[in-house]
Order: C-alpha cells, then structure tokens, then sequence
C-alpha cells in the first residue's frame, strides 16, 4: 500500500484553510502567512503538537513548509513549485489537528436508534454547537468587526525571527544579502535584479522583499528612506500595497528611482534642461500588466560628484488610501508635497511591501547589470484616518 498520497490543488487548499481556521480559534492570531524560513513553522507545529505527541515523528518543520509555500503556486515562484505529494502519516495528524469533534466523542454504537442513543447524539451535538458559534464569532470579529489599528515600525532588531515576530513576512529570502545591515536602527535592501512586472518567460521575484498586513479601510503609510543615492537605470526602492497575500497578482508600487528619461526635460531649480533624474512614481498592476501609471515626480540635487548625482541624506514617501483610491507624496527635507494625481486602486490593500531592485532585463533581455547599492529604510508608519 502506497504510504503517500498526491493532492489536487483545491484539496491542499481546504488543508491549510481548516489548519488556518483551527490556528485562529486556539491563538486568537490571524492567518498563518507562509514563508520560505524554515523555522517560521516552529509555533504551528508545537501547537499541533500538544493535540498529539504521536504526531511529533510525522509533522516536520520542512512538510510544513512545502504545505503551505512549496505547493501554492498563489506564493511560490513556478520554478520552485514541488510535487504535491505528502506523506499519509502526516495527512493524518493535519487530519486529527483540524477535526473540531475529538475522535473518541462518540461510541461504537452510536448509531442504534435506541432513546438513550438519541439522547447522547443530542448532547454531544450540543458542545459541537456551541464551539462551531464559538469560532464563527471569533472569526468574525477578527475578520470584520476588529477595531482599526496602526502601527509603527522602527527596526531596532532586524534579524529574522525578529521581523517575523513583528509580523514581516520575508519573501524570496536570501541569508547572504538578507544578513548585509549597514546601518544600525534601519533594514538594509540591495537593488538585486529582480521584479514583478516582468516579460514572458521572466520569474517574478524581488530578492528579501518584507511584506506584513495592514488594516486600512483608510488610512496613512509613511516610509523613511535614508542614505540611498540611486544612479543607474533602475535601481530603486519601491513600497508595494497588495490587495491579498500573494505579490504577484493585484498591487500598486510607489517607487524612488533613477532614469535617464530619453528627452531631456527642464528642471526650475536648475534653470537647465536635465536628462538624468532621481523619481518618485507610481504603476498600478493587475495580473501583473500595468493599467495605470503616474506622471512621475523628477527631481535632482546639484553636482558634487562627477559620476554620481548628489542625493539628500534622507526622504519621506507618503501614501493615502482613502475612498478606494490612492494619493502620494514626497518630504525633500522642506515638508511632504502631495502631487496632484489620484489611482483608483480596484482593491482593498492588505499588506504593505518594501523591496529594492534593479529590474531584470532591457528590451532585448539582456541583463541590465546595474551595481548593486543599499537602501536603508529607517521607519515605517501606518496611521489609521478617522472621520
């Protein structure tokens, strides 16, 4: 007899919404987000644990971990999906976790249509009852009637276990870059190649992109950039509003960026005419096309270095979300100056990403092989707006 058993898709998706719904109602949390961490799975496993010591043999932190990141094609890069394929042991303690009635509940006989039998099914339902109106409630009040809440983000601890405590969700995780903080009480990026606007054939993917959830019906998102001096075509640091947990559908990018626009455009604070530019600007994405973008906000600071354009030590981007659409701005060190654009953003964002990279390929698909800089993230703010 075969000891694995291969899964539909929908099937390992009734899985994780039952180990979800269960996780819920044991911790009081929201849902369990997937990662590629390993030990982002330690808290799941001991709660599943501590229904069934026998489980403890069948229940690894890697089959954890292929359940939920490895065989979602929702959150998994293609090339690194894996043979839905698990073991039966292991079915059945995810089984036995999920089952909301404990398999000893009822006897044997049970079933005989006798009157003592009849009153031990109404009994027993009754627990059944008052549990499943237990979870409905919690769930909705988590889901729905939860009060609004803001948060701020200093990154005062930056490593792992400590984001994921916090909430952050580390996706395409890489050690060697991830591990590379220059700046203490900042998150270090580095624009790797990489992004989610790609052409066909291309993998989307943003090396150690931080994701976490928001709860904003309405509500303000301010992130403070310091010490990045972008100079090559594109590097940028971008902030990222997705409308559920995977960063390949639906989302908006507010992004800080260098180009060399291909005709030069005239800049006030020069009286010259300028072709190279740092920018702040914004594309809308749905199922990974854009359908929307801004007019961009171009700025440039005078020369003090022949190669590189001078860059301010630090700058705020500011993003509101109000009556289904969205406003941004930028704090040059004088004040936030809000541009004159609005999107329509088609969703309700969920969770806010922050990722800096450099693009994948030019028109021809050759690599675009700009340098590899830094970009310290010194704070993130989200403030509810109350009417």
């Amino acid at each position: 007899m075969a000891r694995t058993k291969q899964l539909t898709q929908e099937e390992l998706s009734s899985i994780r919404e039952k180990i979800n719904a269960k996780y819920q109602l044991k911790n009081g949390t929201l849902d369990f987000y997937p990662s590629t961490y390993k030990e982002r799975y330690s808290e799941l496993r001991e709660d599943i644990l501590t229904e069934s010591d026998e489980a403890a043999t069948s229940v690894s932190l890697n089959r954890l971990r292929k359940l939920f990141y490895y065989t979602d094609p929702s959150v998994c890069p293609p090339g690194q999906l894996q043979k839905p394929s698990f073991g039966k042991d292991f079915l059945y303690a995810l089984e036995k976790y999920t089952s909301v009635v404990p398999n000893n509940s009822i006897t044997q006989n049970s079933n005989y249509p006798t009157e003592k039998n009849r009153k031990k099914k109404q009994w027993t339902k009754m627990p059944m009852a008052i549990i499943l109106s237990l979870f409905i409630s919690v769930f909705f009040y988590l889901k729905f009637l939860k009060p609004p809440e803001g948060w701020v983000e200093k990154f005062d601890k930056v490593s792992l276990s400590a984001l994921e405590k916090n909430g952050w969700v580390v996706h395409d995780y890489d050690s060697s870059f991830f591990n590379r903080q220059t700046k203490a009480g900042h998150f270090t990026f580095w624009t790797l190649p990489g992004d989610y606007w790609v052409k066909p054939k291309e993998e989307r993917r943003i090396v150690n992109l931080l994701s976490k959830e928001i709860n904003c019906e309405a509500c303000e998102i301010i992130v403070k950039i310091v010490g990045f001096a972008p100079y090559q075509n594109w590097q940028q640091l971008s902030i990222f509003l997705f409308g559920d947990y995977s960063p390949r559908k639906n989302h908006l990018t507010v992004s800080y960026s260098f180009a060399k626009e291909p005709v030069p455009f005239y800049q006030p604070s020069r009286n010259s005419m300028v072709q190279e530019s740092q920018k702040i600007d914004v594309h809308l994405l749905r199922e990974g096309q854009v359908i929307d973008k801004s007019k961009g906000y171009k700025f440039r600071f005078p020369e003090i270095d022949t190669t590189k354009p001078a860059f301010l030590d630090s700058l705020s981007i500011r993003i509101i979300y109000e009556d289904g659409k969205i406003r941004y701005g930028v704090n040059l060190g004088t004040g936030f100056r809000t541009m004159n654009e609005e999107f329509k953003l088609g969703f309700q964002p969920s969770r806010i990403g922050i990722g800096a990279f450099q693009g994948l390929t030019n028109s021809d698909y050759q690599p675009l092989n700009a340098d590899t800089i830094p970009a310290n993230v010194d704070k993130v703010v989200v403030a509810q707006i109350r009417n």
